[in-house]
């Protein structure tokens, strides 16, 4: 497991593929879930210096991202073409005067690196689905919101204060920055109505699912009085005929409103600083 409390040699000595990705930092507040799908290091320049790619696998897009992890643990999202990686290890190698077979193997081994990696992302798509459940453990409560609301109040409060702007797709911002910065997506939406419910006793979890129509969404449920409850407040569920707060028997129910494959959903942990947090298939 990947977390954001984790220094940089402690990454870059421990990662493995498949490791669990939990809301590593992207740049200027916003974070990234997902999971591992390969890693390498460059050669040390002359000062000692080396740069660390790690290609990620998001649970939002469904699609492989490769970045730099800097010193800092920031990913920082590599953008190039085929041609270019392959021309400049190529370029590096004949540049490199005849050196030992360990050496030239080791070119040899992080030029297959780069290309398998060339050929993972190319190849992932939206439509391929992740084979392990994904267990989100930061999303953690935080007080910026200090009144009481009864869960229309609260569902008309979040969309009227965090602007809906654009789909962020791969990244999740953290609760209190979408809450600060006054945007987000449906994501932040989710995570700012369950957390308000989780730290107020209520069991609520955030939904990620695949909707009928395509495309990925989040929204939130809460249990009460023995049933599930729909906490949605975005209009594209409105017309989608998915009534806001509306009730149904069972979270399968649910699914069957939104999508016509399985989804995931998840608990945010307890305000409390509880770590612990339940995730189940849709059986």
């Amino acid at each position: 497991m990947i977390d954001e409390s984790m220094s940089y040699n402690e990454i870059i000595e421990s990662v493995q593929f498949d490791d669990p990705v939990h809301l590593l930092n992207v740049e200027s507040g916003i974070y990234v879930n997902g999971y591992v799908r390969d890693y390498f290091a460059s050669e040390p320049d002359e000062n000692g210096a080396i740069d660390f790619y790690i290609s990620l696998y998001s649970f939002s897009t469904r699609i492989e991202t490769i970045y730099i992890l800097d010193e800092k643990c920031v990913l920082k999202p590599v953008k190039f073409s085929q041609e270019t990686i392959i021309s400049e290890v190529l370029d590096d190698v004949s540049s490199e005067q005849p050196e030992s077979p360990v050496k030239k193997n080791t070119i040899t081994h992080l030029i297959t690196k780069i290309i398998l990696l060339i050929l993972i992302f190319s190849m992932i798509t939206g439509g391929i689905d992740f084979s392990q459940f994904f267990i989100n453990n930061n999303l953690t409560y935080s007080r910026f919101l200090t009144k009481k609301y009864s869960i229309t109040q609260l569902s008309s409060v979040v969309r009227n204060r965090v602007k809906y702007v654009k789909d962020y797709q791969e990244v999740w911002h953290k609760p209190d920055f979408a809450w600060k910065n006054k945007f987000g997506d449906c994501e932040e939406y989710a995570a700012i109505i369950t957390d308000y419910l989780v730290k107020n006793n209520i069991e609520a979890y955030i939904v990620t699912i695949n909707l009928k129509s395509g495309g990925g969404h989040a929204f939130s449920v809460a249990i009460y009085d023995n049933s599930w409850w729909i906490i949605d407040p975005l209009q594209s569920a409105e017309k989608m005929g998915v009534r806001n707060f509306s009730k149904k028997m069972s979270i399968n129910d649910i699914f069957l409103l939104y999508s016509n494959s399985s989804g995931i959903f998840y608990r945010v942990p307890q305000w409390n600083g509880d770590k612990t947090t339940l995730v189940y298939p849709n059986n």
